[in-house]
């Protein structure tokens, strides 16, 4: 709960990646603490993109490996993230943090059915109203979540 405070109030990591752990039978929600994002990037989209690549199995022990070699997703996790973002036309700006729930196609069906029964406790332990769902990488893409948030996104070259 402090991640998420501190990612509320502004004045820490604008993403958070929780997992499910523990023995089968009683899982928890806990920090996912191998994911540690990079202080030196600037800019939601490339936070998005390193959290998107982590979740893809494209960076392990903190270091992403070749575009080339084979990779392995993470598995199921919740990503919670503090989206800062202006309107189309210069109607000002907007702030969400939003909960996406992230579940690879590869994830057994129990966790996939435990992810899915406790994804709704998650949203409502930490009141975030903005929920998606992504069952792969390309479906975990900054654009393509924004949009289904706020139509009005300014999107900058990909309106």
């Amino acid at each position: 709960m402090d991640a998420f405070r501190s990612l509320k109030d502004g004045s820490h990591a604008k993403c958070i990646i929780f997992k499910l752990s523990g023995p089968m039978g009683k899982p928890e929600i806990a920090l996912d603490d191998k994911y540690q994002p990079n202080p030196k990037l600037v800019g939601d989209r490339a936070i998005w993109d390193e959290a998107r690549k982590y979740l893809e199995g494209r960076i392990v022990d903190g270091k992403e490996i070749p575009e080339d070699a084979e990779s392995t997703p993470v598995g199921a996790r919740y990503v919670v993230f503090d989206l800062d973002y202006k309107l189309k036309g210069g109607e000002g700006s907007r702030r969400k943090i939003v909960l996406v729930n992230f579940v690879p196609s590869g994830t057994s069906p129990y966790w996939k059915t435990i992810q899915a029964s406790s994804v709704n406790a998650l949203k409502d332990t930490l009141s975030i109203a903005n929920t998606a769902h992504a069952d792969s990488g390309a479906e975990f893409d900054y654009a393509t979540i924004l949009r289904k948030f706020d139509p009005k996104a300014d999107l900058g070259d990909e309106a």
